[in-house]
């Protein structure tokens, strides 16, 4: 259990938005809000990279400010969403024999040791948070493994390997602020933390936080992590395709994508047990409409027709939709989802997105939202504050961990395995 009033502040570095979330852990358990900020971006962050250092921590300091005077406190350490435009997911397993018959902090040490050594790559660094560590004893899985009895400890862990320029300059943005980072947790754990039950991840479910830049994916089923991903798609590629098709500057495209979304027609014609009169209805409604554009370039109309709005918006979120049921198929996860997929992230915002979702992958969809906070301001309760709320989490279960002894602060995995190879010499020769 937290301790009574405990605060954590999250921040989420967005290629739209640099957000941050300051909550706190009440007695009986409850997270409550106490205030967020944000600030754009400006193309300072791109997939979870920063681009630009200097307007970086201009968009941190600005957010941490607003959320600061909301909550009306501050800490001098945060929590902080991670990912990259490459990343590699693995899960492996470490196993440790229990030469005393009790599972101790040091063979925990040694199984995590033992599990990265399979997944290590130059020039990246392992994010494992505490939610992504499964404990077994003789096969039996454990939820506290510390002072259980038994022959085998077995760690199956999740690794997202990011590259440690990433790290490096994500916590550099950080000091500067006068902060440091207790911890980093991968950002589509994190939406998934932010927007699911636990009913969703024992039943089987899979989140997808489309972002502006990229588009996360994570998989749960039996309280397990199935599998994660980083695509390279999310609002921004649409923004793109509206501004190039259309002529107009990407902020007016963007406000086209808010207005129109997905048409229900180009839906329509996907699912096979849609009605014919709703299709021909759905069509009747766009055919002849002119879409006014305020700022085209010289020379561009300015009106356009509907239709070729749709199509644009059509075609690039429908190759998005693809890629989600292509991650499913190849890792043949689809059979395993009784709660469907939840859609989550900026990208949730577009109109019909989730129905195109639904229709190319043939399972179900609904809408994320932050899951779990009580006192939540309207404007605050939205799909794109998702992995703040996922960051929170994470922060307050990092912190049992330490407290119960699961984690264990002292210094790195090999500094780790030496103590306990000094302390087996200890207990031999003295």
């Amino acid at each position: 259990m937290a301790r009574k009033g405990e605060t954590v502040v999250a921040v989420d570095f967005g290629a739209r938005a640099v957000r941050v979330l300051i909550a706190e852990q009440m007695g009986d358990g409850s997270v409550r809000y106490r205030g967020d900020g944000s600030s754009p971006s400006r193309g300072c962050v791109r997939q979870g990279q920063i681009q630009n250092q200097s307007m970086a921590q201009k968009a941190l300091r600005t957010a941490l400010e607003e959320a600061r005077k909301k909550a009306g406190t501050g800490l001098p350490s945060l929590f902080c969403g991670i990912t990259a435009e490459t990343v590699r997911s693995v899960i492996q397993e470490g196993r440790v024999p229990l030469e005393s018959g009790v599972t101790e902090l040091e063979h925990l040490d040694m199984a995590r040791y033992n599990a990265e050594q399979a997944s290590l790559n130059p020039g990246t660094r392992n994010i494992c948070p505490v939610s992504s560590q499964e404990w077994y004893v003789d096969n039996t899985r454990v939820s506290e493994p510390l002072g259980i009895r038994g022959s085998v400890l077995l760690a199956r862990l999740h690794f997202a390997q990011i590259p440690t320029v990433v790290e490096d300059n994500l916590r550099a943005c950080v000091e500067s602020q006068n902060r440091m980072v207790e911890d980093f947790v991968y950002t589509p754990i994190a939406a998934a933390l932010g927007c699911l039950t636990p009913e969703d991840m024992q039943l089987g479910v899979a989140v997808v936080d489309l972002g502006h830049s990229g588009m996360g994916i994570s998989v749960y089923r039996n309280l397990s992590i199935m599998g994660t991903a980083t695509l390279d798609c999310g609002a921004a590629h649409i923004i793109n395709d509206m501004s190039a098709g259309l002529k107009v500057p990407f902020d007016e495209a963007a406000d086209i994508l808010r207005e129109y979304g997905v048409s229900k027609r180009s839906i329509m014609n996907l699912r096979q047990d849609a009605d014919v009169e709703d299709t021909a209805s759905a069509a009747a409604a766009s055919e002849g409409t002119m879409v006014k554009l305020k700022n085209p370039v010289s020379g561009a109309p300015d009106r356009v027709p509907r239709k070729l709005v749709d199509l644009i918006v059509y075609e690039r979120c429908n190759e998005i939709a693809e890629s989600v049921a292509k991650f499913l198929r190849q890792h043949r996860l689809g059979p395993l989802l009784a709660r469907g997929i939840v859609l989550t992230g900026g990208g949730a915002n577009i109109h019909n997105f989730d129905l195109l979702l639904e229709a190319v992958c043939g399972i179900n969809v609904r809408v994320g939202l932050p899951e779990g906070m009580d006192s939540m301001p309207q404007h605050f309760n939205a799909p794109e504050n998702t992995p703040l709320v996922g960051i929170v989490r994470h922060g307050l279960d990092y912190r049992a961990a330490v407290r119960s002894g699961l984690i264990d602060q002292r210094g790195s995995v090999m500094g780790k395995k030496l103590r306990r190879v000094f302390k087996g010499i200890r207990e031999t020769f003295f």
